[in-house]
């Protein structure tokens, strides 16, 4: 990045004999400036004219080939970029670009950026390339070199690779940045995929709200589902375009989701069903991830993904939002017994009396408040209904889930194969240690949930 120390103007006094030094200090200037101000909007990498050139940085014009010992051959065709100076970075046709790779610069994961940049060079290594026959005008093609590193700032990414021996291959799903969402093709196939996430989100969300009578009972929850179809249909245009600035483009997304995680806190605060406020919380936390960051830059997939998974999160919360009047009780527990085993630590729960379920469709939400001291070894659990050794139970691997917002509290949202009996009056668990040890009257620190 450029350093706001170097950025200084180019000192003119009168008298002086100006020099071709000052000319260069000047472009010097003001190539720091306007690399500091393209490293903080975003605006490089992968450049795209959609009107002049359509047919630009496709990941499969970029080829490898080995020539012998540490000597590769790098053909590029038809790819243009602007660093973060400002620079346009072109290649029209095609030309192989000479590279070398040591062992030692191989890391642990064994994936390396490969980036584009202009050859330090003097003058007389331009390229002739032809000459206007009506002006007589002379044109010249750039020099370049490509490099695993960009100290800098004079590159571009334009690839990631492995190399397996002397054999390089190209990461193709890797996606680079690029000034544009449409700078090339794999970036539009990143928001494509993106948009069906979207699209799938708004038709549950279209489908639930024709099934959701607004009843008193259920306006908080009418209001909320309303609130996402409207603003779905605000975004939904931003979110086509693709001739956007990708940072402008994540910028968009950030302010969707944004709207999304404050309705659903509000949820999570004044809403009477205890299952569906801890779900709601839940799902707000995992919004909180910041979609575009400093290290993101490098691979817009990355980015996308994180927004993917975004949309996973908020489409399964649907399944979650009540469609009739409200059907959720908290079963009354009458004593909780631990006991400590090689297999965990074994928790009795007796109810007051028989409760009813339907088997195989009830869902259950274990809530543990403050359950313990540390974290537990182990997401893994046992439960069952009725009295049940630990071979009997169902092992249900990362099911114990944090509750946002509080200590060493954790939610069980059971599957329903756990409810395989249509009325118990005990439920058995094998929790991950240290869960329930020390912990004085167990019983207040524990809620049982069902819905239908």
């Amino acid at each position: 990045m450029a350093d706001n120390s170097t950025i200084k103007k180019v000192l003119w006094r009168n008298g002086d004999v100006i020099s071709e030094d000052h000319f260069y200090a000047l472009e010097e200037w003001t190539q720091n400036l306007v690399g500091l101000t393209n490293q903080q909007v975003g605006t490089f990498g992968l450049f795209r004219n959609i009107n002049l050139q359509p047919d630009y940085n496709d990941i499969n014009s970029i080829s490898f080939r080995h020539v012998d010992g540490i000597n590769y051959k790098v053909g590029i065709e038809n790819i243009q970029a602007v660093n973060m100076y400002g620079h346009l970075i072109r290649i029209d046709g095609s030309r192989e670009l000479d590279f070398q790779f040591r062992p030692s610069q191989r890391n642990i994961e064994g994936k390396y950026f490969l980036y584009l940049l202009p050859k330090l060079s003097s003058q007389d290594d331009i390229l002739k390339s032809v000459s206007d026959v009506v002006t007589g005008m002379v044109l010249y093609d750039m020099q370049y070199e490509v490099s695993l590193t960009n100290d800098n700032n004079a590159g571009v990414i334009i690839c990631r690779f492995h190399i397996d021996n002397t054999e390089i291959t190209i990461d193709k799903s890797f996606v680079p940045f690029g000034i544009f969402i449409d700078s090339s093709p794999i970036s539009l196939a990143a928001r494509d995929c993106f948009l069906k996430k979207f699209t799938l989100w708004n038709s549950l969300l279209e489908t639930y709200l024709k099934s959701l009578r607004p009843t008193p009972e259920l306006t908080m929850i009418w209001n909320m589902a309303g609130l996402f179809l409207r603003t779905n249909a605000a975004f939904k245009p931003l979110f086509e375009f693709s001739h956007t600035p990708t940072i402008n483009y994540f910028t968009t997304i950030q302010q969707f989701i944004n709207i999304i995680k404050t309705d659903l806190r509000i949820l999570s605060v004044g809403w009477e069903q205890e299952s569906l406020k801890l779900k709601a919380a839940e799902v707000v936390e995992k919004l909180e991830t910041p979609i575009l960051t400093n290290d993101k830059q490098f691979e817009v997939g990355l980015t996308f993904g994180l927004v993917e998974s975004f949309f996973d999160y908020i489409t399964k919360f649907l399944s979650y939002l009540p469609s009739g009047p409200i059907a959720e009780k908290t079963l009354p527990i009458s004593k909780v017994e631990l006991m400590k085993e090689a297999a965990g630590n074994r928790l009795n729960i007796y109810l007051e009396g028989e409760a009813q379920f339907v088997r195989g469709k009830t869902q259950m939400t274990v809530s543990l408040r403050e359950f313990s001291k540390t974290d537990p070894i182990s997401k893994n659990i046992r439960i069952g209904m009725g009295s049940a050794i630990f071979a009997q139970l169902l092992d249900l691997k990362n099911i114990l889930k944090r509750i946002p917002g509080e200590s060493f509290s954790y939610m069980i949202e059971c599957p329903p194969e756990v409810v395989s009996k249509e009325r118990t009056s005990q439920l058995t668990l094998y929790l991950p240690p240290p869960l329930g040890e020390g912990i004085i009257d167990l019983k207040s620190h524990i809620t049982l949930i069902i819905r239908d």
